[in-house]
Order: C-alpha cells, then structure tokens, then sequence
C-alpha cells in the first residue's frame, strides 16, 4: 500500500480499478512556406479553427446535458478564444509576414499567449493557461489532420490516471463509467477542477509523478477531500474509506439544502458570504451556490492576450452587466493586479529580480494614469446601475489612498462634464496585503469604506515565503501565530473606526479559519463559489461566543501545532460530518 499527496480538486471518494490514459503525442510541422502558398495556409488555419468550434459547440451541448448546474458552462470562455480576432490576426500575420505553415504559426502565437499567463503571480489567473493549452492542442489536431484519442469502451467503473486532463477532456467523462481520476499536474482552481466539481467526480490534482507509480488494474482510493491517493489498500483501509464515503455524500446532501440560507450563527451572528470569480461568466455559479454577492472581480483577464488596451466602453459593458445581474447584492471590483509588460505591446517588458514584490498592481496604475482612470471612469459609470464598489491591490500606504481618492473625485467632475452617469457615493477600500499596510491599518480604516484582506498574500509577504517554491512551501502557514495575531490586529483597528473588513483570500473557505474569523467579527467572507455551501454550514453551526472563546485561546499559543489542533477539534465537536477534513 502507498500513499501519494496531492491537490483535492473535487470532494468525495471513489475506489475501484486503475484506467491508465497516455498523453496523445504528435509532432508538429515547421517549415517555411512560398509567397504563393500564403493565402492556402490561411484557409487551412482558418478551417481548423471553425471546425475546432463545431467540436465545442457539440460537447458544450453533451455537457450541459449532463451536469445539475447548467450556469457551469466554461465552453463559452473556450468559444470566445477561437472567436478572438486578435488570435486570428496574429496567427495570419505569422504566417504571411514570417512566411510560417500554420501549424507553427499557431505554436508560436498560442506559446506566447500562454507563457504571458504563467509569468503572472495569481493563482487563477495562471491555472487558465490549461484553458489555452486545451484550446491550442484542438486547433493543432485539426490542422496536422491527427484523430483525437479517446477513451477506449469502458464496461466497468474505473478511476482515470493520466499525466494531465484537459477541460474539455473531463467535460466528455462518462460519469457512469469514470467515477474519479488523478493527474500529475493541475490545481484546484483549473477548469479542469471546476468541471470534476459540476460533474461530481472525485479528483486529486498534482501529483507531480503519480503516473509513474501505477500501473494498469491496481485498486485506488481517490480521496478529493485530503487530495490524497491510496494505491491498493489493505481490508482495513478500504474498510474505513467505504464507512466514509457514505458519510460524506449524506453531507453533501445536506449541504445542498442548506445552500441558499443565510450564515448566521446558532447565537444569531450573522457573516456575509460572497463569491470569488475571475470572468463575468462566475457570476451565475457564485449566485447557482448561494453566494451573496462579488467580493472580488479580478479585473486582469480583460486585458490579458490583445494588442491594445481595453477602452472604456468596453469595460464599462463588462462591469454593468455584472452590478445589474447580481443584484441586490454588490460587486467589488479589484482594480488592475498586474505590471506593464502583461498589457500587449505598448510596455516593454522589464527583468525584475523579484517581481512579485515589483513594479505591478496600485504602483503601476499610479505610474500609469491614463490606464487607471479609463478603468475606474468604467467602474464608476457601471456601478450607477447597480451596487459596485472598488477595491485596490497591493496598498503599502495611507499615501496611496490620498492619491486614488482625489482622482476618483476628480474623474467624477469630467464624467459630469461629459453628461454620462455614474455613482456619486462609491464605496472604496484597500486590500490589507502586505504588512506596512496591516501594521497601519488603523490608520488606512479612516480614509476608506471597508477593508479586505488579501490572505494568500498577506501569509507570503509576512512569512517571506514564495508557496509556489517547492524547496521552501512547507514554511506558508496561515495558522501561524504571526498571522493570528496580525488578522486579530486588522479587524480591530477596522472595527474602531466603523469600518467593516472582508476577506478574500484562500484562507476565507477553510473550516477552520471560518471558526477564527467569526471569533474575529470578520463581516464579509468572500471565496469560490464551490466552497460557499460548506463554509455557510460551519457558520450556522457554531455560536459567535464559543468562537471569540475559541479565537481569545488560539492568540496565546506558542506554535501553529496547536492552533490547528484546537480548531480542528472544536470543528469536530460541533459538526461531526466535517470528520474527513484533517488538521493539516
């Protein structure tokens, strides 16, 4: 028996048989190509990208057959690439410019689109790039005229192991037949895990090697809750995982009915729970879970992949249809989180030794301001028709608020000159994620409508740990009493000046953290829209007293150890069925 660690993708638990799927491999022709020969080459790229779209449009139509939640339908993204005309463009320029066939046209343009989303430091924004890949490899297959491999005829119940599932390969698992897989690579927030999650398909996500570990016919346990994979168990592990398995799908069950209720506690504290999305297409899932609104618009994929910038028209339309669809509730819009050289061809790009800690986010726009004003203009003309609310990445200082806040009143006296609507009373706030802005966050609560807490990178920039270093990850632990204390401190200056404090991060879906942050008297809890159901169970099972109690303990411990031990037993205690989640 051996057991291998990885990304739970999609909760649950299967067992059964191991089906090995190979990575499909094929060369791709480059050569160059005779002036003549330019407008063929154009035709068969241009062919390949309309039948590529009619393939799409028929598993789209299988798909939204076969899922509960017919709002999770991340082929429009898909479809909106293959329609992007600046992929065109590029791709024909290549060929007629550089003279290229047009499979290595396509390589080239696709190569450049996707190395721009992995530089970029956001999780969500750098799992997209299996979306690009996905796309391209559809595109190239078509082209090189290569039959797609496919599942072969499965009779029985398998769990699938492969290197990697593209989104569209999970779109078309047969659920009767596949009933979980694990990959050598993805994350929990790839479409690839979101469509495992809408088809209920347990799924653990990078294994780094996994596939070189098993081997056709072993019995797996595939645990999605841990992220955990058990290679032919013993009677008393499958024992154990069987007792399991039928007390976490009764959960599930009960979670489902409990989806569209308010969190308020049994002492009738009530927490805000809103959704995180990164594309105006999240909307309908965050509102499908019960997510009472946006707490965070991440902004950047309307720049992201185009040779100019986005106008104000253009993200206006954006914004309104998303503050006019989630009403009552609200949308935050996080205002650009990326650097320059992500922005097409107009920035040069620039080598920083650390770009992470660099020149992006709040500093570029401030450098940047014809950029900033077109986005907050938009936002502000947006959010008339609706409730939207701005919030800036990357605050070191008050300085920067000062700066932001005369501008936005300044935009607002050209947007009146111009006769065009907007939202004279905006709420702004500061996202509270780097310590200078923690450590003067009693100062940055009196210049701002809410703050909000940026977990994921508030943990990194106080523990100097980049979680995406392998060598030193082990060291990002948000249940370290630096943290506790740093969030305890947050909340309270907030709260002194009547300013109500959001969070954001990662850490916001956690059972465990939900159990600190309404010890805290946190107001608003904001994460994806998978996790809402879950948290809201937590929050309508526990007493607001119970958890201050709880909180005011946890502020004395030495060593994260026993803050997660203590968490995870009062978690126990109050709601038993989350017994399949560890302290770890």
């Amino acid at each position: 028996m051996e057991k291998f660690k990885g990304v739970g993708a999609s909760p649950g638990i299967s067992i059964g048989p191991v089906h090995i799927f190979d990575e499909e491999k094929y060369i791709i022709p480059d050569y160059g190509i005779d002036p003549k020969d330019i407008p063929s080459e154009v035709k068969r790229f241009k062919e390949s990208l309309s039948k590529t779209k009619n393939e799409l449009l028929i598993l789209q139509k299988k798909f939204l057959k076969t899922v509960k939640d017919k709002k999770l339908d991340f082929f429009k993204m898909h479809i909106l690439v293959l329609e992007d005309p600046y992929l065109e463009q590029k791709v024909v320029e290549q060929i007629a410019e550089n003279r290229k066939n047009a499979e290595s046209a396509l390589f080239e343009v696709m190569s450049q689109y996707i190395e721009n989303l992995e530089s970029i430091q956001d999780e969500y924004l750098s799992e997209r790039v299996a979306d690009l890949y996905d796309i391209s490899k559809r595109i190239m297959r078509n082209l090189v005229k290569k039959r797609r491999q496919t599942l072969p005829r499965i009779e029985k119940p398998v769990i699938i192991i492969s290197k990697e599932l593209t989104p569209t390969d999970t779109a078309g698992l047969n659920r009767d037949k596949i009933i979980g897989f694990a990959t050598d690579l993805g994350g929990r927030t790839s479409h690839t895990a979101i469509v495992a999650r809408a088809l209920e398909i347990p799924a653990v996500v990078g294994l780094q090697h996994i596939t070189r570990n098993i081997n056709e016919g072993d019995i797996l346990i595939i645990d999605g809750n841990e992220g955990l994979v058990i290679v032919n168990p013993d009677e008393k592990v499958l024992k154990e995982y069987r007792t399991a398995k039928g007390v976490f799908e009764k959960f599930s069950e009960e979670l489902r009915k409990i989806q569209y209720l308010q969190a308020i506690t049994v002492d009738k504290k009530y927490v805000k729970i809103a959704g995180n999305i990164e594309i105006r297409e999240g909307i309908d899932s965050v509102i499908s879970h019960g997510g009472e609104g946006i707490g965070l618009f991440r902004t950047e994929f309307l720049y992201l992949d185009r040779s100019d910038l986005p106008t104000e028209k253009e993200l206006y339309d954006v914004f309104k249809e998303a503050v006019q669809k989630i009403k009552p509730f609200d949308v935050i819009f996080r205002t650009l989180d990326i650097g320059g050289d992500k922005l097409g061809g107009q920035f040069t790009a620039t080598d920083e030794i650390n770009p992470f800690l660099g020149y992006r986010a709040i500093r570029f726009c401030l450098e940047n301001i014809d950029i900033f004003e077109t986005q907050l203009k938009a936002i502000l003309r947006a959010s008339y028709y609706g409730e939207g609310k701005i919030m800036f990445p990357m605050v070191s200082s008050v300085d920067e608020i000062l700066r932001i806040k005369d501008l936005i009143e300044q935009l607002k006296l050209q947007l009146k000159k111009e006769g065009k609507n907007y939202k004279e009373n905006i709420s702004i706030g500061a996202m509270i994620e780097i310590p200078s802005a923690a450590l003067t966050s009693d100062i940055i609560s009196r210049n701002v409508d809410f703050l909000s807490i940026g977990t994921n990178d508030l943990v990194q920039y106080t523990m100097a740990v980049d979680r995406n270093n392998p060598k030193i990850s082990y060291l990002y632990d948000p249940y370290h009493p630096a943290i506790i204390r740093l969030l305890n401190e947050i909340v309270q200056n907030a709260h002194r000046h009547h300013v109500k404090v959001h969070v954001c991060g990662e850490l916001a879906a956690e059972p465990m953290a939900a159990v600190l942050f309404i010890g805290l008297k946190v107001d608003e809890l904001s994460m994806s829209a998978i996790a809402i159901p879950e948290v809201k169970k937590i929050i309508r099972s526990v007493k607001y007293a119970d958890c201050h109690d709880i909180l005011n303990k946890v502020l004395k411990f030495e060593t994260s150890q026993k803050v997660k031990a203590s968490l995870h037993k009062f978690v126990l205690e109050n709601i038993p069925e989350f017994a399949y989640k560890s302290a770890d």
